[in-house]
């Protein structure tokens, strides 16, 4: 019975500890790297921070290849390597459309949105397993990938997009299909589809 309770307690700590992780490299205390992209004071309507002068800031793809030199500077191999991954993952988006200039920040969005949805999934699996300390090592990853994610909609807002969405959707608003394509025609980048679907469900 102690041992179970110890084994229990010490679950429960390594469990604080990622979301404490996550947490720290979201707001940027974990690291000398630049913060929170979206997080920042300064925002346009947009989200896109602005430098000096009204000026829009570099492109994320840009951001995060100033970060890998800060990394590589500061000698933080675990973020310097988290963030090749980042600049790899791109590298092959601008293969695959036959360019060599910077994606769009939509595009470097959806990219590291797929990216920290994979190492969420990780992270459920070793917490699964009791691998705690594996679990920890993907959630600073994906604090680190999550910060260049503006926030998604809460599910207020959610519904609100969806009503909205279903009115312009006219005879179609009992259509599930028209109108999420509707809906994510305008808040691809800023809602969360799996919440969007249960939502509409409810909702028609």
């Amino acid at each position: 019975q102690p041992r179970t309770a110890v084994a229990c307690a010490s679950s429960t700590m390594l469990r604080s500890i990622v979301a404490i992780l996550a947490f720290s490299f979201t707001t940027g205390s974990a690291t000398g790297l630049v913060t929170t992209r979206w997080g920042a004071p300064a925002m346009t309507q947009s989200g896109r921070r602005q430098a000096g002068g009204g000026r829009l800031a570099m492109s994320i793809q840009s951001e995060v290849a100033a970060d890998m030199k800060a990394a590589m500077k500061a000698k933080d191999t675990k973020a310097l390597s988290t963030l090749r991954g980042i600049k790899a993952a791109f590298t092959n988006l601008q293969k695959e459309k036959g360019t060599e200039d910077d994606l769009s920040d939509e595009q470097a969005v959806t990219v590291l949105r797929k990216m920290a949805k994979m190492r969420q999934e990780s992270i459920d699996m070793y917490l699964k397993g009791g691998a705690d300390d594996r679990a920890a090592e993907e959630a600073s990853e994906k604090a680190i990938i999550e910060k260049w994610c503006p926030l998604l909609a809460d599910e207020a807002t959610t519904r609100a997009w969806i009503e909205e969405a279903i009115a312009e959707a006219g005879e179609d608003g009992g259509n599930m299909g028209k109108v999420m394509g509707k809906l994510m025609a305008k808040r691809k980048a800023d809602i969360d589809g799996k919440l969007a679907q249960k939502l509409l469900k409810e909702m028609i």
